[in-house]
């Protein structure tokens, strides 16, 4: 079982911000939605962290860095995506900064992962440690009772002499009163309204203040990736009978994957040579059949082939055969393959166009056209890897942090802003049917986009709008304005801990609306 660290030698320190940061987790988030709240709440949790933890490694400041930059955007366009981004680096920052000499996004989760765990296991011994260190006499719990009987009477006779100044003196009544009231509305801006789902809703804010603050000693992840390096080492056998029977094997085992990566080499070339003909030069979507067969079921086939491609590069260059003597024309074939498999990454990729040419933006195209974006760059550090003898841990590493780098860069743009308005302009979309209920169901930042398109939903009146219990048909327009009624009122229910830029930038376009159309 891992042990409770010694946490920079700071518990006392360590224990009041997990106090400061639990009651500041109820008051940022209770009956909130996600937005300054979180970025705020986040920047100041990790920020405790590098205090109590100390020195941090090069890659928990990027981590730190990726942290900070999703946070901003949660408040500038508050997407989903943005969100997402933001939670899953701040997961990652904290392995970085629990165990700063970590090189990988995967053993940084890991860590993370395992720091959760372990919060989760021993997290009522934690919080009685930290109390201990608080109170390091037993003596002072024994104690108690007498400091109650010498406080009571004292308390009893402050509190007659009280009453009797403020009766007396109305100005000392009035800062009476006044404190009275300050005191009042501290304790009811942290306790207020205090229920039984209030105190559930806490305990997940302890646990996680808890798994960020207080760190643990996990050192088997650390000595698994000290093990690791980003280049193969050769590993030889001794004896003579070893030496020549894998010197067979490895014969044996090029041979075999000459025979694969040859005879698919020569399918791939049939394929990409009518890829290239038809998709990128002859293409017609009025001859082409059921386009939207051909791109789903065809992309994601080919996708699969491609990833079944790198898989199979990857078994055959895992160990010795990278130092084979005559595995060059291996090697050239290898190469081949990955320049096949990066034109029929580009076929993918124009289909996917040419669907959305077609139909519009969705979010699975975006996701194919973003996940075909890490295709090539997993193909270029395969080539790496089989020209550079580099290892399996070097792909892991390299392409985790390239799908890090790319969710952060997913979190700058606000996706469902940018589907509505090329679908909604018929300069984009060759469609004549609009999908009114996918765009009507987006979030509330497109809902003046769709408030300045109104002609062209009321072109596409059906719209079925189902409940928890029940439906009901709605016209487009109407099912618009119920949107548009209940985003008000849930903007102007939320305090200033739930704003963000996008939401407010909406509500000031429909408030002013409604202020003009009052003239």
């Amino acid at each position: 079982m891992s042990t409770l660290q010694n946490v920079g030698q700071k518990p006392k320190v360590t224990l009041a911000l997990l106090a400061f940061f639990t009651l500041l987790y109820n008051y940022f988030f209770w009956e909130e939605q996600f937005g300054l709240n979180l970025s705020l709440f986040s920047a100041l949790l990790l920020a405790a962290s590098l205090y109590a933890h100390g020195r941090p490694g090069r890659n928990a400041w990027v981590a730190a860095g990726f942290t900070l930059l999703s946070g901003i955007m949660v408040v500038w366009h508050n997407s989903f995506v943005s969100k997402l981004a933001h939670l899953v680096s701040c997961f990652l920052t904290v392995g970085f900064l629990h165990e700063p000499r970590l090189r990988s996004v995967l053993y940084a989760a890991w860590y993370a992962a395992r720091t959760t765990w372990e919060t989760g296991l021993q997290g009522l011994p934690l919080l009685g440690r930290g109390i201990a260190d608080l109170t390091p006499r037993v003596a002072v719990f024994k104690a108690a009772p007498r400091w109650l009987k010498l406080l009571t009477v004292p308390g009893a006779f402050f509190s007659v002499f009280f009453v009797i100044f403020s009766i007396a003196n109305p100005v000392f009544a009035d800062l009476g009163a006044r404190l009275g009231t300050y005191l009042g509305e501290a304790l009811e801006l942290l306790f207020g309204n205090f229920s039984p789902l209030r105190l559930l809703f806490i305990l997940p804010g302890v646990y996680l203040v808890a798994l960020v603050l207080y760190k643990w000693d996990i050192p088997e992840v650390y000595g698994q990736e000290s093990g690791e390096t980003n280049v193969i080492v050769r590993r030889r056998l001794r004896r003579k009978l070893g030496k020549l029977a894998g010197m067979i094997a490895l014969k044996n085992e090029r041979q075999a994957a000459l025979l694969l990566v040859i005879s698919v080499n020569l399918l791939l070339v049939v394929v990409n040579v009518i890829d290239v003909r038809w998709l990128w030069f002859n293409f017609d979507p009025k001859q082409a059949g059921n386009l939207t067969k051909l791109v789903h079921e065809g992309t994601y086939m080919l996708i699969l082939s491609i990833l079944l491609s790198m898989g199979i590069l990857i078994y055959y260059f895992r160990s010795n055969q990278n130092f084979y003597p005559k595995n060059g024309l291996l090697k050239a074939a290898a190469y081949l393959w990955l320049v096949q498999n990066a034109v029929l990454s580009v076929s993918v990729l124009i289909r996917c166009g040419y669907y959305i040419s077609e139909f519009g933006l969705a979010y699975k195209r975006i996701g194919v056209i973003i996940f075909l974006g890490l295709v090539f760059f997993g193909l270029f550090t395969l080539y790496r890897k089989i020209s550079g003898q580099k290892s399996f841990y070097y792909l892991l590493r390299t392409n985790a942090w390239a799908a890090y780098a790319v969710l952060i860069g997913l979190s700058l743009v606000n996706w469902d802003v940018l589907i509505v308005s090329h679908n909604l302009d018929p300069r984009h979309v060759q469609s004549r049917i609009l999908d009114t209920p996918f765009l009507l169901n987006r979030s509330d930042k497109t809902l003046p986009l769709l408030d300045a398109h109104r002609d062209r939903l009321r072109a596409f009146p059906g719209y079925t709008h189902y409940g928890e219990r029940s439906f009901e048909h709605l016209h487009s327009i109407e099912h618009l304005d119920r949107r548009i009624a209940d985003f008000v009122r849930t903007y102007e229910s939320h305090s200033w801990l739930s704003w963000n830029y996008a939401d407010y930038r909406t509500y000031q376009y429909f408030k002013h609306k409604s202020g003009d159309s009052k003239q």
